[in-house]
């Protein structure tokens, strides 16, 4: 059996792709690191390694054998942070603030953890403190546009909205695209938020077609086309969400895109078919314990076909 360093197998994806070095390394490391980890003789971080491989569409978990215990607390805190903050979007009362109480704890040891050179954890750190920034209030909508932006190049220093495929990604960094085009729609920039979210699914179908953040990105771009009334391109994309999150076993968005195709159907004169499918994602919801888009579905559900629960 042929084994192979990691290194070369991103070299093999690489020009595999008819990528250059410079593409797949921006922001991370040098030219030159890359090209001596390519030929074994150099190895950089494992979260510069685990951006690289995202970036090339391949899989990051072999990773874990060069983790250091200071590598593996910031995984650690990383994970907590977010899991964190997806519990406090979806509880109310106490029991949200003890969440938001616990992300900031864990933010704070990041931070303290994390190098000035350590580019991939400043991101994240950049990133989800815009979160908590937004949610306080007190900024500008541009204010919180910048620091999205600013997050990204960290990494991507030529990031272009306009020219998305221009770059390769990794995971955090695609959610950092996605972040800015929701930026742009609540900002009242929809057509915005579309184009980014129209050029990110393109790339994500030609590049990485099983990637797990194509789900998030379709449900957001089938609600704003859903907005813009353009409801036949909504459902197309709402299938294509609904096949990426059964495939990827993302059962907590499928309620969503169920409620968006009943929206759908509402404004297209399908009442039965709205009506089944609010009913499908009514109980998905409850199941599933996410309250806020329960109460939000009620009450559409209610004045727009009368519905109760």
């Amino acid at each position: 059996m042929e084994t192979v360093s990691i290194g070369e197998v991103i070299r093999r994806r690489r020009e595999e792709w008819g990528a250059s070095q410079e593409l797949v390394c921006e922001g991370l490391c040098t030219s030159m690191t890359l090209s001596r980890f390519e030929n074994g003789q150099q190895t950089p971080s494992r979260d510069c390694v685990v951006t690289m491989l995202q970036r090339l569409g391949l899989p990051d978990d072999s990773c874990y054998a060069q983790l250091t215990k200071e590598e593996l607390r910031k995984i650690t805190l990383r994970k907590e942070i977010l899991s964190c903050s997806s519990m406090y979007a979806r509880t109310t009362g106490e029991e949200r603030e003890l969440f938001r109480a616990d992300a900031q704890k864990k933010i704070k040891e990041l931070e303290c953890i994390a190098k000035k050179d350590d580019v991939v954890s400043r991101q994240f750190l950049a990133a989800r403190n815009a979160d908590w920034i937004e949610e306080d209030g007190g900024h500008s909508r541009n204010e919180i546009m910048d620091m999205r932006l600013s997050a990204i190049r960290m990494t991507v220093p030529k990031f272009d909205l306009d020219e998305i495929n221009r770059c390769l990604y990794s995971e955090d960094e695609i959610g950092l695209i996605i972040d800015i085009s929701v930026q742009y729609a609540r900002g009242g920039q929809r057509r915005k938020a579309i184009d980014i979210l129209s050029q990110l699914i393109k790339m994500l179908q030609k590049r990485y077609p099983n990637h797990m953040r194509l789900s998030l990105a379709a449900y957001n771009y089938a609600i704003y086309l859903c907005l813009e009334r353009r409801y036949e391109e909504a459902l197309e994309i709402v299938e294509l969400g609904r096949i990426s999150s059964i495939k990827h076993k993302h059962y907590l968005s499928l309620p969503g895109f169920l409620h968006i195709e009943a929206e759908c159907r509402y404004f297209m004169g399908e009442a039965e078919a709205s009506e089944k499918l609010y009913r499908s994602a009514y109980h998905i919801y409850k199941a599933i314990d996410d309250l806020g888009n329960l109460k939000i579905l009620v009450r559409e559900a209610e004045e727009r076909l009368n519905l109760t629960f």
